[in-house]
């Protein structure tokens, strides 16, 4: 069997031990052509069950499918099934059980002719708009309000698609497609020779309303968000966009000469329960339909379309009604009457093209048709920032867009994999034509594509041919200073990943150095090269250098950006993360939060950069000690990535999983203060120290280590602790950085358990010597080692220098908590407590 994918909406399944009969293949191959054949139950079910977003049509023989259809008939995939036998009585019984039967044939068309009715009243069902986003499932309704940043960049694609120059390669590409996906169907094959001989550009309209591949292949890689088909199918789309858009001047002139006020088109079909809902939950709110939409004006012939209701209750009765205010409507529109043109021109339709935006007015039963109808309205409302975002990153790009354009575009998405892949397409074309300035571009999206995937060798390699380029490029023109700053400062950014933080900037340096030989001092390249001197600069400890670079950059930004443009997303949330170093959790969350919109309205949903916003949100929630706040940005992360804890990124998932750690410690901390409940806080440590051993078996840094550790010293187990920070001693000792200082902290802890007072002094004198280098005098980790401290001179019958350590914690604590805060209650406590024991003892004294 053939290991291909199914680039239409149905699948069709045949379940026999005499399965192999070419002319029954061929034939039910007119009319559904993805056909999988099984003489084996076992891997017939094993296929079954693995095609989650298949609509499946299902043949089985009677004798198989008796003991067969238990297994599979409650599977959502499942539409319809048959049973193709030589007794229908035998099977008349038992296949009464079973409601998704829809009929018992004994003779090869009697079959062919019911499943060929099906299958034209189930695609009358098909869902006719796409969720262009990380999920694999289809959608008829994307909610505008919730899905911004989704609809945003697949219109920025189509757009960039539509205006990509039309070659031969293109149609050629189209056509290979189509005839690898049909090589078994002798009709639709016959139809595409026809396609390749005779079609021309004012045809688009008449092949896509025919019934044939077109019409099938091009809306499913709409509805699954199917861009590289998408892609291959760019020669036609190109010119069934541009012919719609011509006809609707002359149509709308007509309707607006007739003074018409408003242009009024149905819709019937039928639509799940589940997406009737949506529908229902988005009144007032916009929805985009993002495939070509075929409509009539002839209410009628669109409640026939609606269907009886006779497939409740998995299928509802749809009409939908489409007003459009013709005062307002922009000239060329997205729709026209397509009446002459259409391969069916004996039918009033008026096409509507792709990425149309409606408002939801209504949704109402009509009890006397026994249907729901759904009021839409033609939307021109759009985000304003949004739009000045959209212009923007076209103008960006060349009138007339190349692949390379593509390749940037999914950078921005994230999509790194699909950057690669579109700029590599193109290499072979620029190495025959000689294009270097191309090249150049193609190998550093290609670089930069590999370096976030932490592919960083790969990356440096790319980078490095730029480089090469550049100093080979004999042309008699100028040297190109821009290329070189912007590779300098890849590179750089590679060796920011490997945390070579010298040679980081060491090539940051490089790149503003060959910036300053062309550029302004306020260009927006600089600023992206202040910004990552900034992230550096965090990394290593110093806040305050961080806040200047980033600031520089912020500044710069502002003068040329929009204010959604990714790259002020990127400062904002940079900008959150130094002052959360710095122990600033009210600046914190302003900056996280600015970034969090912003990515929301600008990204597809659930996107890797809305998803590590939500956790520095958390982070900071729990540093505010909203611990239940904080959990439910770390569950929405979860729950985006599918709740599997083995499939995804190990740093990113063990990053997560830490932080759900952290929260559990800082509930047992709370506890231990406000109640001195052990035993409770015991539950929350144990649940704590789940986390932290999860997250080891995915991520073995420092970090991680230090977490156990504390974990640990809370549970009193000094022993297990020491192991997890000798772990780190030979790859830590000697750094200057931060968490040196933690991994100091922590061991002095240790040894406070072992009652080792002199090592835990000189550990806590490290930690202290690193910590004021570094960090600001109000930071947090600065009352912790103090209030550790106090702690240890407690321990060691030393209650003034135990009062002079808790008072400096307190001090610095207050300065950042409000007196509610679970650090600045513990830090009372015990300095209530230790002050209390200097006035018993002088009570005793006198």
């Amino acid at each position: 069997m053939e290991d291909d994918s199914n680039l239409e909406d149905f699948t069709l399944v045949w379940l026999d031990i005499d399965c192999q009969n070419k002319l029954t293949k061929t034939r039910l191959r007119t009319i559904i052509n993805f056909l999988k054949t099984f003489d084996n139950p076992m891997e017939c079910l094993d296929y079954i069950s693995s095609a989650h977003n298949e609509k499946i049509f299902f043949i089985v023989s009677g004798t198989l499918g008796e003991t067969f259809l238990p297994l599979v008939h409650g599977m959502s995939q499942i539409v319809l099934i048959y049973l193709f036998c030589t007794d229908q009585r035998r099977h008349e019984q038992w296949s009464k059980s079973y409601s998704k039967i829809h009929g018992i044939f004994t003779n090869r068309e009697d079959l062919c002719s019911a499943l060929m009715k099906d299958v034209k009243y189930i695609s009358n069902s098909s869902p006719m708009m796409i969720s262009f986003g990380p999920s694999n499932i289809e959608h008829s309704v994307k909610d505008l309000t919730a899905e911004q940043g989704t609809f945003f960049w697949f219109q920025l694609l189509i757009d960039t698609l539509l205006r990509i120059p039309q070659t031969d390669n293109a149609k050629k590409d189209f056509l290979a497609t189509c005839r690898l996906h049909y090589d078994k169907n002798v009709s639709e094959l016959a139809k595409i020779d026809e396609f390749d001989k005779t079609y021309q550009k004012n045809q688009a309209i008449f092949w896509y309303t025919r019934d044939s591949f077109l019409y099938r292949l091009l809306n499913r890689a709409f509805r699954t968000e199917n861009i590289d088909i998408i892609f291959k199918f760019r020669f036609f789309m190109i010119d069934l966009y541009n012919q719609l858009r011509d006809f609707s001047i002359n149509f709308i002139q007509t309707l607006i000469l007739a003074k018409e006020d408003y242009l009024i088109v149905y819709r019937g079909q039928q639509t799940s329960a589940e997406e009737l809902q949506r529908i229902r939950d988005n009144i007032g709110r916009l929805i985009s339909m993002n495939t070509f939409l075929s409509t009539t004006t002839d209410r009628q012939i669109a409640v026939i379309y609606a269907g009886n209701g006779n497939n409740r209750p998995f299928l509802e009765p749809v009409l939908f009604k489409i007003m459009i205010d013709l005062k307002t409507v922009e000239i060329p529109a997205k729709f026209a009457n397509i009446k002459n043109i259409s391969y069916f021109n004996d039918e009033d339709e008026v096409l509507l093209s792709m990425a149309t935006v409606f408002t939801v007015e209504s949704i109402e039963k009509q009890d006397d048709e026994d249907i729901w109808e759904v009021c839409l309205k033609l939307s021109y409302n759009e985000d304003q920032q949004v739009k000045i975002l959209t212009q923007y990153l076209k103008m960006e790009m060349d009138d007339r867009p190349t692949e390379v354009d593509l390749g940037d575009l999914f950078l921005n998405m994230t999509d790194y994999q699909r950057a690669e892949h579109y700029c590599k397409l193109v290499i072979n074309e620029c190495q025959l034509s000689n294009d270097m300035d191309l090249m150049k571009r193609l190998y550093g999206i290609i670089g930069i594509s590999y370096m976030r995937r932490q592919q960083l060798d790969d990356a440096l390699d790319n980078f490095n041919i730029v480089i090469n380029i550049l100093y080979s490029d004999d042309n008699n023109r100028d040297f190109d200073f821009i290329t070189l700053g912007v590779t300098y400062n890849n590179i750089g950014m590679t060796y920011r990943y490997r945390n070579n933080w010298t040679e980081a900037l060491v090539y940051y340096d490089r790149a503003l150095d060959a910036y300053s030989q062309v550029l302004t001092s306020n260009h927006p390249l600089i600023a992206t090269v202040y910004n990552n001197i900034s992230m550096v600069n965090w990394l290593t400890g110093s806040y305050d250098q961080a806040l200047n670079n980033i600031q520089k950059a912020l500044d710069i930004r502002q003068q040329h950006l929009p204010e959604l443009h990714p790259l002020m997303a990127d400062t904002y949330g940079l900008l959150g993360g130094i002052y959360k170093s710095k122990s600033d959790y009210k600046l914190a969350l302003y900056y996280y939060t600015k970034t969090l919109e912003s990515r929301e309205k600008c990204l597809p949903t659930n996107n890797i950069l809305i998803l590590d916003t939500y956790k520095s949100i958390g982070d900071i929630y729990i540093a505010n000690g909203k611990y239940n706040e904080a959990l439910i940005y770390f569950t929405k992360i979860l729950e985006a990535r599918g709740k599997s804890l083995t499939t995804q990124d190990n740093s990113t998932l063990g990053g997560l999983l830490l932080s759900f750690a952290n929260v559990y410690l800082r509930k047992g901390d709370e506890e231990v203060v406000k109640m001195d409940e052990i035993n409770a806080s015991n539950v929350n440590y144990k649940i704590a120290l789940d986390y932290c051993q999860k997250a080891a078996h995915l991520l073995t840094t420092i970090n991680t280590h230090n977490y156990m550790a504390v974990v640990n010293i809370r549970l009193g187990d000094h022993q297990a602790a020491f192991r997890c920070l000798e772990m780190d001693r030979s790859t830590i000792v000697g750094s200057d950085h931060v968490n040196l200082g933690v991994w100091y902290n922590n061991m002095g802890k240790v040894f406070i358990l072992k009652r080792e007072w002199e090592k835990a002094q000189e550990y806590y004198q490290e930690a202290l010597n690193i910590y004021s280098s570094k960090l600001t005098s109000t930071h947090y980790l600065l009352s912790r080692l103090y209030y550790n401290m106090g702690e240890m001179y407690e321990e060691m019958n030393q209650a003034h220098l135990a009062q002079k350590n808790y008072k400096q914690a307190y001090d610095i604590n207050s300065q950042t908590f409000p007196p509610t805060n679970i650090n600045m209650l513990q830090c009372k406590k015990a300095l209530d407590r230790i002050t209390k024991r200097i006035t018993d003892s002088k009570l005793e004294f006198f």
